[in-house]
């Protein structure tokens, strides 16, 4: 039998009341339907929304003596936390200079990845990134690796830093490397090095290129 023969002959053998429940049924499938296809639509058209985002959370900003604390939380603990003897935002309040910044960035079980020093830097609120300029140290107690660089900067939305300006890297019982760019993991699983690249093992040393 045709359904939409069968439909209308359906709704002609209705009442008042009853054909009032079953225009409301109709309109609330139509609804339903439009609104799946919206969704449909607008993942098609947004395949990013597929895939799983990064949702910054608000950085909690605390004052404790004469520091200034800066904290970004994940699953309730703690992504980074810096300390600023100084803290300017913009008009905008979209980013601040800081001056004798101190930080650690943890892992997600609370461990600590690295720890780093500086001078002078720059936080943006946008991408949750962080500026760090005028010979910055870090330091990472797992990989015991040690650096030092005159600019280097990350975002929370990356597990990745860039430093620049020419860089030493030293590890424990290793030796020093020397580069004009490096970009690596948080957890150093994996690093790159660009310019003049040079390292000492002990007393001996190589010298080369790495692009």
């Amino acid at each position: 039998m045709n359904p939409l023969k069968h439909l209308t002959t359906w709704i002609k053998n209705l009442n008042v009341q009853q054909l009032g429940f079953a225009t409301f049924l109709l309109f609330l499938a139509g609804f339903v339907l439009a609104s799946i296809g919206y969704s449909i639509i607008r993942l098609n058209a947004h395949p990013e929304l597929l895939e799983e985002t990064h949702t910054l959370t608000d950085v909690a900003e605390q004052t404790s003596g004469d520091l200034i604390s800066l904290t970004e939380t994940r699953n309730g603990k703690p992504k980074w936390i810096i300390k600023v003897k100084s803290i300017q935002y913009n008009s905008e309040n979209t980013q601040a200079a800081m001056e004798m910044v101190t930080g650690t960035i943890y892992n997600e079980e609370g461990g600590v990845l690295l720890n780093f020093i500086a001078p002078k830097g720059r936080f943006y609120k946008e991408n949750s990134r962080i500026e760090l300029t005028k010979t910055v140290e870090l330091q990472s107690p797992s990989a015991q690796i040690t650096m030092k660089a005159p600019f280097m900067t990350w975002s929370s939305l990356k597990d990745e830093i860039e430093a620049s300006g020419g860089i030493v890297f030293s590890k424990q019982d290793f030796g020093r490397t020397l580069a004009n760019k490096a970009v690596f993991a948080m957890d150093f699983s994996a690093i790159e090095l660009y310019g003049n690249v040079q390292t000492w093992l002990g007393n001996t040393a190589s010298a080369g290129s790495q692009t």
